[in-house]
């Protein structure tokens, strides 16, 4: 992983820094209560950015669909967050690009309730996402495949980003959701909750990426 957050700086700061030098822009993680978004946060911290001549200004949002709303709006100029919302907004008529991936897999685990202890007891259960269209909709519906059930099976709904989901397992509200560290193993530690499948281990490929828009770096 430091390897990853390495190379992950060194093309993002590159690729920012040529003919902006100097100027102020504002970069955001989608997803601010996982792991992998503290690569884009330990680089303001550690004041990285002015190193390299840049002011930026650090937003951590609670999820990658409004990073990226923001980004189509020019809120932001740099967003950290998964390939697919970039793609998808392509795919719309946005000119987003993507400037360098973190990595290549899905790194979520599906935590389900307690009382769930085999994938057939997710039927009729519900699993939450953050948005219908989002990277967390997709995952789950790659993880289900590879538990053997269908979408049907289940009923999913709509509930916000990694600590809101991760509140509505704990409180019951739902019964199963996609997570990735730190909050898969205060789930699994402290709460007991199981872990189905871990997508890091599928052979998913999956990219997380920083985009920006504008003509490709």
């Amino acid at each position: 992983m430091k390897l990853i957050c390495v190379v992950v700086l060194a093309v993002f700061l590159s690729g920012v820094g040529g003919s902006a030098a100097q100027d102020k822009f504002r970069v955001a993680s989608g997803g601010f209560s996982t792991a992998v978004h503290a690569v884009v946060w330990a680089a303001y911290e550690r004041k990285i950015f002015q190193k390299y001549g840049l002011e930026g200004e650090y937003l951590a949002l609670e999820s990658g669909t409004p990073a990226m709303q923001a980004l189509l709006a020019n809120e932001l100029q740099i967003v950290f967050t998964t390939g697919a919302l970039a793609i998808t907004a392509n795919l719309q008529g946005a000119d987003t690009t993507i400037i360098a991936g973190g990595m290549n897999f899905i790194p979520n685990k599906l935590l389900v309730r307690p009382e769930i202890k085999r994938p057939e007891d997710l039927k009729g259960r519900r699993i939450a996402i953050s948005r219908f269209g989002s990277a967390s909709d997709y995952a789950t519906q790659v993880a289900l495949e590879k538990l053997g059930l269908n979408p049907k099976d289940v009923t999913i709904v709509q509930v916000g980003g990694n600590m809101t989901r991760y509140a509505a397992l704990m409180n019951g509200t739902v019964q199963g959701t996609l997570l990735a560290e730190p909050l898969t193993t205060m789930g699994i530690r402290e709460h007991k909750m199981n872990s189905l499948i871990d997508l890091a281990e599928s052979g998913v490929p999956f990219r997380r990426t920083v985009s920006s828009p504008g003509a490709v770096i």
